[in-house]
């Protein structure tokens, strides 16, 4: 008992120390660029990265995120499903570069735009590869390979953008994004071909395109659920990212892409150890021992209604100085955006575990329908929202959506796990 207590929280804490890594790497690289490339190119970039990150979970089509859940279901027998898994992403995620690319071709008459999207495109590919990955280390309890997959691509990035800015050389968002994705393309093969290949189990990467897998037709009906589900979470959570291109400004979507990167910052350590650690844990409870899940649902939502407090309060009274020492004065109006978003921060902490346990089980449906149902909230609100009452009105019809979101999963966990467990 006492070695499983001690595994838990070591892998928690292992976690935690890469998250919190990859969140000081992720922020010195939004410091840098920042430094680097004007509000105007900020933003632009920020726009086409946008693209790319709701693109990423659409490739994967929920693959990752659905084979956690059925190894908690399957175990042993997850293999077939694994080898399929990889080459279905691979074919997926090259089908929707050229999506993006083609895209990119016909809803702007830009140059260095397309080319913009064309650079970073690539990120789709090898980020859904590193995705899996991730999968694999975690069904096989490596978080320690895990984290350093977590990590690696971030730190990297740091390097090549703080050498940049030590040499005081000018760089153009289109290099950037050219070395960002071979970045994802030297990890993901250096964790693939060599990094403890040989001691994963449930995956034989000489089956990924054998004829004797299991059908596409099969793993497809069964992780397209999870593929929307992630859709809907970025089209919920960072669809305005693109959205404040087009309804305002370059110079104001920088200004709301930094508010956002400070808001995912505060967000990324409690998600990451839940989706991560906590949520595999919950499928395995799920087929095995339910009553578990009811104790889990208790516990973290206190916990983390107090702890989201607690960052939402400290981030108001730090943000202005933060902002002022790590982005300058020319993004001075990012403090009180800051400040007016924590109000979404306790909110959005105790959703993680009622929304955890909405992906096991044949949950996931009713998930996607709370997201339906904010994202095009959301949107519409945003897209009819008078531009006089700028990024602040639209943080306000976010805050508003995190409480409608929050309400129902919670509500409807409730009553899930009254009637599971009786």
């Amino acid at each position: 008992m006492i070695n499983i207590i001690k595994d838990h929280y070591k892998n928690i804490s292992i976690i935690t120390i890469a998250t919190t890594t990859g969140l000081i790497s992720g922020a010195l690289c939004q410091i840098l660029l920042a430094k680097l490339l004007s509000v105007e190119k900020f933003g632009l970039y920020s726009t086409a990265m946008g693209f790319v990150n709701v693109l990423i979970p659409l490739s994967t089509i929920g693959i990752p995120v659905f084979l956690l859940k059925k190894y908690g279901e399957v175990k042993k027998e997850i293999s077939p499903w694994s080898n399929k898994g990889l080459k279905t992403i691979l074919i997926s995620s090259t089908l929707f570069v050229l999506f993006l690319t083609t895209l990119s071709t016909q809803i702007s008459q830009n140059d260095d735009y397309i080319k913009l999207i064309f650079s970073v495109s690539f990120l789709i590919i090898f980020n859904s590869i590193i995705e899996f990955q991730k999968y694999l280390f975690q069904i096989n309890n490596k978080f320690q390979t895990f984290s350093w997959l977590k990590v690696s691509p971030f730190l990297l990035r740091v390097i090549f953008l703080a050498i940049i800015f030590l040499l005081g050389t000018k760089i153009s968002p289109i290099i950037i994004g050219l070395v960002f994705s071979a970045i994802a393309l030297v990890v993901s093969i250096f964790f693939f071909f060599t990094f403890e290949r040989k001691k994963l189990k449930h995956f034989n990467y000489k089956k990924v395109f054998s004829k004797h897998n299991l059908g596409t037709k099969t793993l497809l009906l069964e992780t397209l659920p999870f593929a929307l589900n992630a859709v809907l979470y970025l089209t919920w959570s960072q669809g305005y990212v693109i959205l404040t291109k087009y309804k305002f400004n370059d110079y104001n979507a920088g200004i709301f892409a930094i508010v956002v990167f400070i808001m995912t910052t505060v967000n990324l350590i409690p998600s990451t150890i839940f989706s991560k650690y906590i949520t595999p844990k919950i499928h395995l409870a799920f087929y095995n021992n339910s009553t578990k899940i009811r104790d889990l649902f208790v516990k973290w939502n206190g916990v983390m209604f107090c702890f989201g407090i607690a960052v939402g309060l400290i981030l108001y009274l730090l943000s202005p100085l933060f902002v002022s020492v790590f982005f300058g004065e020319k993004y001075s109006e990012v403090i009180p955006l800051v400040q007016l978003f924590t109000i979404a921060i306790p909110l959005r902490y105790m959703g993680l575990i009622s929304g955890s346990i909405l992906t096991t089980g044949n949950f996931i449906g009713i998930k996607n329908k709370a997201l339906l149902i904010a994202s095009v909230f959301n949107l519409t609100a945003s897209i009819f929202l008078d531009t006089k009452y700028g990024i602040q009105g639209l943080i306000a019809v976010i805050i508003i959506t995190e409480t409608i979101l929050f309400s129902f999963y919670y509500f409807k966990t409730t009553a899930l796990l009254k009637k599971l467990i009786k």
